[in-house]
Order: structure tokens, then C-alpha cells, then sequence
């Protein structure tokens, strides 16, 4: 005789994934509430650098152009309207010239479009900040960075004066984070985000 097969339980329940789906719905509410705030925090920093731009508009400086200012200023109207020679010798970096000479071919060469730009690349600043953060330590940290970023006086002054710092400073950060990602192990692997620490 075969043996008996052991009845089965028609009240027993599956298994219910209810809770994962909670658990799942809960994370991603607090990760869309944490980019919610980050980009709050990128927007004020944003704000403040148009505050700043505004304000100096009630002073001298801003038709009156200092040394570095009238060098890049008319560096970058001769390339703009072809008269610079390429044999010339640089007398400083090339790459904030040519980039003020594209915008004064497409608006004008007024250096308020440069100030503009400026604020631009220190606003991605910000947002650099916040992403090298994050690799090195956690969300937290990389808030904490980006907040700093962003009410950073040297940051928001050079976001708003016509040199190359701004954007120096953006580039800089890039090559940072780029580097940090290439030298550090990766988290899929189950490594431990503090053994980056030693690596940089």
C-alpha cells in the first residue's frame, strides 16, 4: 500500500510579502523626501548666489572691472570678434576666455551673462560637494558638506565676480569625484564605504 499523503491545511495562509512592500514603500517615501531637501538646499544656495549678484549691482563693481576682470573681459571680446591671434602667448588660463567668448558671441559682450555663468558653475559646486560627500561617508555627511557649499563666502563671491575660480573650483570638484570613484572599491561587493578613506 502506498503511503498516505499528508493532507494539506486549506485554512493555512501563503506567506504574505505584505510587510516587504511597506517596508519597500516606506524606504523610497524617505529617499524622495531626502532628494526633496537636497534639492531645496542646492536652491537656496542658488538664491543666495542671485542675492549676492543683486546687491552687487548697488555698488561701483559692477561696471567698474579689476585687473584679472579686464585681462579675461577683453581677452575673450578679441576672440569673440577674431581678432585675437592664436601664436599669442597666454598670459593666464586659456579655458575661462574661450568659454566667455562663446557666450559673448551668442548674447553679448557684456560681462553680466559671465557673472550669470559663474553662479551656474558654483550652484553644480554645491552639488559636486554633496556627491563627494556621500561617497566618502553617508547621506548625512553629504548634506552637511553641500549645506556648507552652499553659505560658503569665498564661494558665493567668487560665483559672482567675472574670473576663472568658479569655474576652476567646479572642474576641480569633478576631477575629485571622478577620482574617488575610480580608486574606490565598489559597494556592490559588500565593501565597507570607509575603506575609500585610506585609498584617497
Amino acid at each position: 500500500t502506498k503511503p498516505k499523503e499528508p493532507k494539506k491545511d486549506k485554512n493555512k495562509k501563503a506567506p504574505s510579502h505584505k510587510s516587504d512592500s511597506v517596508e519597500k514603500r516606506f524606504l523610497d517615501n524617505k529617499m524622495a523626501g531626502f532628494e526633496f531637501f537636497l534639492f531645496g538646499i542646492i536652491a537656496c544656495g542658488l538664491i543666495i548666489r542671485i542675492i549676492a549678484l543683486m546687491d552687487l549691482k548697488t555698488t561701483i563693481y559692477t561696471d567698474f572691472l579689476l585687473w584679472d576682470e579686464r585681462i579675461y573681459h577683453y581677452w575673450a571680446k578679441a576672440i569673440a570678434e577674431g581678432a585675437f591671434q592664436l601664436n599669442s602667448v597666454y598670459e593666464f588660463a586659456p579655458l575661462p576666455a574661450y568659454i566667455m567668448a562663446v557666450i559673448y558671441r551668442i548674447f553679448s559682450p557684456d560681462v553680466f551673462y559671465i557673472r550669470i555663468l559663474n553662479i551656474v558653475f558654483g550652484t553644480l559646486t554645491c552639488f559636486v560637494v554633496y556627491l563627494i560627500g556621500r561617497e566618502l561617508m553617508n547621506r548625512r555627511a553629504a548634506l552637511l558638506a553641500c549645506i556648507i557649499a552652499c553659505i560658503y563666502k569665498p564661494f558665493i563671491f567668487y560665483s559672482i565676480v567675472p574670473l576663472k575660480e568658479s569655474l576652476a573650483l567646479l572642474l576641480f570638484a569633478l576631477m575629485c569625484y571622478l577620482l574617488i570613484k575610480v580608486i574606490s572599491p565598489d559597494d556592490s561587493a559588500g565593501q565597507d564605504k570607509n575603506t575609500k578613506k585610506p585609498a584617497i
